[in-house]
């Protein structure tokens, strides 16, 4: 099948894209193939090229894993370049440095980019099997945890997946990194889990299961506390020291279970939301809302995620 074609700007030739995963070049006048443009060694059905344009002297062709190659007509063989991006709901951002953005979708795809680039290195070897539910860059390393109930780590730099993968015993509903890269707070199904740097790679330190109410979400503070969403609509609070987490007070204000919360960058307020589209920002020092309640509710559909600037 055939599902894309474009002139040549001058009207001479004619380019193909299909489900045989080429694009052909052809002569307009005489109807001979003129060059076949091959995008992988052994390509997947997702390498079948679903779209096509010719844009000046590059074609330009999309295929079904979403990738965006750039064709030199005059050298067609393969892709001058290609740009990565998602098919796939994406679902967690994280910024690295020097304007490094990295993204991961449900179907686990895991794409680095760079602010002001098309420039784009998509992730190597084995990963997340389905959904990548939360993410964070710590060091030289993206963290990510995804619907295998796993913790992974994969090379900033190189962005090729590390070969062990981290049990959690529950499916992660987020995850935070605490001050100094080397402690991070997963939210899980079952509870609270502590993972911790061992070595090269990342270690299950504590645990803790909260009593009477889920976690949903998590966030750490400049300071070291770590605020857990829940679900009995309350935003707990705990003191972490080392891999231990011990319980403090919880803030009370939300009418439905808290989605998403986040800390400001000094710590000393927090912002929560929850599945009724409410936001609050708290003060955490007289543990008493700044914004009311029924301020924020712009939203369509509950919040699934919130940062401060």
């Amino acid at each position: 099948t055939v599902y894309a074609c474009a002139w040549s700007p001058d009207g001479s030739r004619i380019a193909t894209a299909s489900a045989d995963k080429t694009v052909m070049i052809w002569d307009a006048a005489t109807g001979a193939l003129q060059a076949t443009t091959n995008f992988a060694a052994k390509p997947a059905p997702e390498d079948m090229q679903v779209g096509l344009a010719w844009a000046g002297s590059t074609i330009l062709s999309l295929s079904l894993r979403g990738e965006l190659s750039y064709i030199d007509p005059a050298n067609p063989a393969a892709p001058t370049k290609v740009v990565r991006g998602h098919n796939k709901q994406v679902n967690c951002l994280a910024l690295g440095p020097s304007g490094i953005v990295v993204a991961a979708s449900y179907d686990g795809l895991i794409n680095r980019y760079q602010l002001g680039s098309v420039d784009s290195k998509r992730q190597e070897g084995k990963g997340h099997p389905n959904a990548v539910v939360d993410m964070a860059v710590v060091g030289d390393e993206v963290l990510t945890c995804g619907l295998d109930d796993t913790l992974r780590r994969t090379s900033l730099e190189l962005m090729e997946a590390a070969p062990d993968a981290l049990a959690l015993g529950g499916q992660p509903l987020g995850m935070a990194v605490a001050p100094g890269g080397t402690t991070v707070v997963v939210a899980t199904s079952k509870g609270l889990v502590v993972v911790q740097r061992e070595g090269a790679g990342w270690k299950v330190a504590g645990q803790t299961a909260p009593s009477g109410w889920s976690a949903t979400s998590v966030a750490v503070s400049a300071s070291g506390e770590v605020a857990v969403g829940g679900d009995d609509s309350k935003v707990h609070l705990y003191t972490l020291s080392g891999a231990a987490l011990s319980p403090g007070p919880a803030l009370e204000a939300h009418p439905k279970p808290i989605t998403k919360v986040a800390y400001s960058p000094d710590g000393k307020r927090l912002a929560s939301t929850d599945a009724g589209k409410e936001v609050i920002v708290w003060d955490l020092a007289a543990k008493t809302p700044i914004v009311s309640p029924r301020t924020h509710t712009q939203h369509r559909h509950s919040r699934t995620e919130s940062v401060f600037n």
